[in-house]
């Protein structure tokens, strides 16, 4: 049941995997900083990808305590709380002072808000890499300043789905990871086909964290 999330999850990280310039950043690599914005399903599993390929500090960023207390087991080293820090100056500078006045290698927005977007290119070091995965639908526009992508020399990268070879590398993934993190434990909720209206109530109300469909 976490094939097809995890073959979203390891695209997005994929995305950053080529180098960007040497003078400040190389893209994603062993060692490399990690923000994850949104700890829903794929925000976690994007963090376990990121343990599991051998990331170095991972910051994983949400206000929901059941999904904060998941990534902190699936491998984020800090967390930043939205309901400590509510504005984004406050988080930006969090990530700054977790990155030592860097900026993350890498940020991968998983939340879909839009106002998440400035936020994350407002995270990401000179010559790191911006991850967009979470606007797999359309809530609407947002202002940003182009003038900061310009500054950062930093790379943008959307994330849609992934080509059918990418579950390989999903199943690869989680074999590794499934002894070490506990993978299975993002599935909160099962519910049958009959119950398929009280799975999306539960979601809106931000219950457990990802909910299954079984025969």
């Amino acid at each position: 049941m976490l094939a097809e999330p995890m073959a979203v999850s390891t695209r997005a990280l994929e995305r950053a995997f080529e180098p960007g310039l040497p003078t400040f950043g190389d893209g994603y690599g062993p060692g490399r900083s990690v923000v994850v914005q949104g700890l829903g399903p794929i925000g976690l599993l994007v963090a376990a990808t990121a343990k599991i390929a051998g990331a170095g500090k991972i910051i994983g960023i949400d206000m929901v305590g059941d999904r904060i207390e998941m990534a902190e087991r699936l491998g984020c080293d800090h967390i930043v709380d939205m309901r400590a820090l509510g504005s984004t100056g406050e988080r930006v500078a969090e990530v700054e002072r977790l990155t030592n006045g860097l900026g993350a290698d890498v940020v991968v927005e998983c939340a879909g808000v839009p106002a998440a977007v400035p936020e994350g290119i407002a995270m990401t070091r000179r010559g790191g890499r911006f991850v967009e995965v979470g606007h797999y639908t359309d809530p609407g526009n947002v202002e940003v300043n182009p003038h900061v992508i310009c500054m950062k020399d930093m790379d943008i990268l959307g994330s849609w789905a992934y080509p059918p070879t990418q579950f390989d590398t999903a199943l690869q993934i989680l074999l590794r990871g499934i002894d070490t993190l506990p993978l299975e434990e993002i599935i909160t909720h099962r519910f049958r086909v009959s119950e398929a209206e009280k799975a999306i109530d539960t979601v809106k109300s931000k219950k457990g964290i990802k909910m299954a469909i079984t025969p």
